[in-house]
């Protein structure tokens, strides 16, 4: 999304990021057709890119002009992103950067300079189940066309004559042995001289290696940052490391310890929490807790698109598509919130024992398969719960904020509940969650949104009927946890007990937002006692209550 800079192409894909898959499909078709239609020295109004990828016509800034240049650039990462949200398996026609740079004899470096000028890239998921960059043939066939001269200048030291090559290896020993150049020294030093590409020197060296040993000594620490994060970045885009070493004139274990050198620094990033149980080291652990086989299917939301602030034009489909989702069992709830924990519990104990020097590659390797395990099952869990979210907002929009801003905001709540929920104290988690969000909501409604004229609830009858009365029964009563609250107090304190409590905590006016808490000294001038006894009189009201109401109900109360 940072790499589009065009607010409405920016806006228009986070609309469609929600949509069924084969639409997406269809849309993402569209877009590539626009790009080949773009003329980067005109003009384009909104309503003609909106209508090209999605057949309808925008009601807002219809008429707000796109310069060429701009929306070219935007529709490749437009296409790009929209692509990785999906699961496109990669055919018979679908190339990799390999696959074109062995085709055109040119290097990977030069294909993805391609990329820069125009060559249309998206994700596949390819044979080996690993989502990687790829190119349709047809989009490169339009790229050749459209760039001939710049395909054919990029292979053009096939074309070399066996004379000039000689001569270029004949000065690139020469440079390295008399004038101790550096490969990328030697070969910007032939570019210059012979007014060939880079990559054609590069290419013409690489062949020669290959075919009679290295031209070069391989020197340590020649590799600065920005070289290094190239290969990296590469290896991340699906560049095999043969080809990487091959490219940079390195060795394998070079290019190996580069990766895993930044794998290691971005793995030592991620903060990794979890809720510890006893069970996770007992005898047999993984094979108990792992061993069951379930079926994780997930709608496709993307943490972006989750933490995106969720406008109006886009409530209607955002809510379809939460309608399709199915909500958990208490069973299958339990069991995932288990393994997702255990998943990190194993990720930050096989992460403590990676040693730099030793097997780094292995131990990354796990820490990464458990982390990535693990966020399957995070987003099932949030997902399947997305429901409770809308519930909630649905009930609470009359209070100034409009559903669409309190959905993204309650996303976000539901979000950080699945972090710190403990299943092992045997809550659904809807019970929790039902506390955090509406805690949320209570911190970013303002009090003033109780005015009347500031209304703006969204009418119960628009959303679906599943979720007026949603499918879950412990999500009414969650959401009603103040009322089993005043159930507690009324039936096991005094009036003069309830009468602080209710005031003090803010309970007298259960099911609203707003909480109006008196302190103790206004406590006590109503019911004319000191401040200090009133005091008293709480913490007795409080030991009571600490006996009746579980250990989450009671911090509820004592958040409140």
């Amino acid at each position: 999304m940072k790499t589009i800079k065009t607010i409405m192409v920016k806006q228009l894909l986070m609309d469609l990021r929600f949509g069924p898959e084969e639409q997406r499909i269809n849309q993402l078709n569209c877009a590539e057709s626009l790009y080949h239609l773009v003329n980067v020295e005109q003009m384009y109004p909104f309503e003609f890119v909106c209508f090209q990828i999605t057949g309808y016509r925008p009601r807002e800034n219809a008429e707000e002009l796109i310069g060429g240049a701009d929306l070219e650039s935007d529709l490749r990462n437009f296409i790009m992103i929209l692509s990785s949200d999906l699961s496109l398996a990669a055919n018979s026609d679908v190339l990799t950067y390999n696959d074109i740079a062995k085709k055109f004899d040119v290097s990977i470096r030069t294909v993805e300079r391609w990329r820069k000028k125009g060559l249309i890239a998206r994700r596949y998921v390819f044979g080996d189940g690993v989502k990687k960059i790829g190119f349709e043939q047809s989009s490169l066939n339009k790229f050749i066309e459209k760039n001939p001269q710049l395909v054919a200048k990029a292979g053009s030291f096939k074309r070399l004559g066996k004379n000039e090559k000689d001569g270029v290896l004949k000065l690139a020993k020469r440079l390295a042995r008399e004038d101790e150049l550096s490969r990328a020294d030697v070969i910007n030093h032939i570019a210059g001289e012979s007014g060939r590409a880079r990559d054609t020197i590069r290419r013409v060296l690489i062949e020669a290696e290959n075919s009679g040993g290295p031209l070069f000594e391989r020197k340590a620490g020649l590799l600065d940052g920005k070289v290094q994060k190239e290969i990296f970045q590469m290896f991340a885009d699906g560049v095999s490391v043969e080809d990487l070493a091959k490219q940079f004139g390195r060795g394998r274990s070079t290019i190996y310890r580069i990766v895993n050198k930044r794998r290691l620094r971005g793995l030592k990033k991620i903060e990794i929490d979890f809720i510890d149980s006893e069970e996770f080291v007992e005898d047999g652990a993984e094979d108990r807790i792992l061993a069951k086989g379930l079926n994780l299917n997930s709608a496709g939301l993307t943490d972006d698109i989750l933490e995106s602030h969720i406008t109006p034009g886009q409530l209607s489909s955002y809510i379809e598509t939460v309608k399709t989702i199915s909500v958990l069992k208490r069973e299958s709830e339990v069991e995932l919130f288990r393994r997702y924990n255990y998943l990190k519990y194993l990720a930050s104990v096989e992460r403590a024992k990676i040693s730099s020097a030793v097997d780094i590659s292995r131990g990354i390797n796990k820490v990464e398969a458990y982390l990535g395990r693990a966020q399957r099952i995070r987003k099932v869990l949030i997902e399947t719960s997305l429901r409770l979210v809308i519930t909630i907002a649905n009930r609470h929009s009359g209070r100034g904020e409009n559903m669409a801003d309190l959905i993204s905001e309650g996303n976000i709540a539901l979000m950080r509940a699945v972090e710190k929920f403990d299943y092992g104290r045997g809550f659904r988690f809807a019970t929790y969650a039902s506390w955090a969000i509406t805690k949320e909501f209570a911190r970013i409604i303002p009090a003033e949104a109780m005015r009347p004229d500031r209304a703006g609830q969204m009418d119960i009858d628009g959303l679906p009927g599943d979720m007026r009365r949603h499918s879950m029964p412990e999500i009414e009563s969650a959401e009603r946890a103040h009322y089993g609250l005043e159930d507690v107090i009324a039936n096991n304190l005094t009036d003069r007990e309830q009468y602080i409590i209710k005031n003090h905590f803010g309970l007298t006016n259960p099911g609203s937002l707003r909480r109006e808490h008196k302190s103790l000294q206004k406590i006590g001038d109503d019911i004319g006692l000191s401040k200090e006894r009133i005091r008293q009189i709480e913490l007795i009201a409080l030991q009571k209550l600490r006996q009746c109401l579980s250990e989450q109900e009671f911090e509820l109360l004592m958040e409140t």
